[in-house]
């Protein structure tokens, strides 16, 4: 009976070192990175296995194409290009135009009308690179927009294999001061990103605007809860999360997000609906 009882419990020893050695192998992988590389492509399969969305997109993407740039024969537009451009797609009384298109340098001809556009389009945003890095040094804002909340950042984080599966919705970083002193020769400024701007000013017309919870780590926006990424999280292991990441989170619509070109809305050919 001793003998028996005694084997049993070297048996349940050697099954308890056994499942301790194995789970921490696992933490040890894990927090070395070993596993982050996998557990990226089972989530990147994962949205792909993903079914379509129900609904419709609330955005329509216009596109720039080699035809087009054959049709304008010139590239980058002209500053009258993109004047006549947004005119046209303010009559369509949209919540809110996305310029993604970098203007920190004039393109002639048409600098004054797009300086006016800019001016007289208060739900126009558009883009500036806030940080410099390896992905390049940082872009300014239009001049018709400086001084204005109209423009959004275009920084993107990207995973060590060069895709994305973050969401940057806003940067902050030092700025010099308006007054330096030698005790504040920077000021922090946060810029939100492009997409987020258009989506605040989308949701403001539904009355959904964001507010900040308790501890101000995360955000709230109407029934969405938006908690920053933490530095080791899903499959991140000592992740850069300067500013406010998010994961994304991948819809695809079983009608797609609808698309026209450039040179069909400077033809008025754009559909009624």
């Amino acid at each position: 009976m001793w003998k028996s009882l005694r084997e049993h419990t070297i048996r349940r020893h050697r099954l308890s070192a056994i499942a301790l050695g194995m789970a921490g192998a696992v933490v040890a992988m894990q927090f070395t990175g070993i596993l982050q590389l996998l557990e990226w492509a089972v989530l990147d399969q994962w949205f792909r296995l993903r079914p379509p969305e129900d609904g419709e997109s609330r955005a329509v993407v216009v596109t720039i194409d080699e035809a087009d740039i054959a049709n304008l024969g010139v590239w980058p537009i002209s500053d009258l290009t993109l004047a006549t451009l947004i005119e046209k797609l303010k009559q369509h009384q949209p919540r809110a135009i996305g310029l993604d298109l970098y203007r920190d340098l004039p393109v002639e001809p048409g600098r004054k009308s797009l300086l006016k556009v800019f001016e007289t389009t208060p739900n126009l945003f558009a883009i500036e690179k806030v940080v410099s890095g390896k992905n390049g040094r940082a872009i300014s804002k239009p001049a018709g927009l400086q001084g204005r909340s109209q423009v959004g950042a275009s920084d993107l984080v990207q995973d060590s294999d060069g895709k994305l599966r973050r969401n940057l919705l806003s940067v902050r970083i030092e700025k010099p001061a308006a007054q330096p002193t030698a005790l504040t020769k920077y000021t922090p400024q946060t810029t939100d990103a492009l997409g987020v701007k258009l989506a605040l000013a989308y949701l403001k017309v539904e009355g959904i605007s964001p507010r900040s919870s308790a501890d101000r780590r995360s955000l709230q926006l109407g029934k969405a809860h938006l908690q920053p990424l933490r530095t080791n999280e899903g499959g991140y292991v000592r992740a850069d999360i300067g500013g406010f990441q998010i994961l994304s989170n991948f819809y695809r619509f079983k009608s797609g997000t609808p698309t026209i070109s450039i040179t069909a809305v400077l033809q008025d050919r754009v559909p009624a609906t």
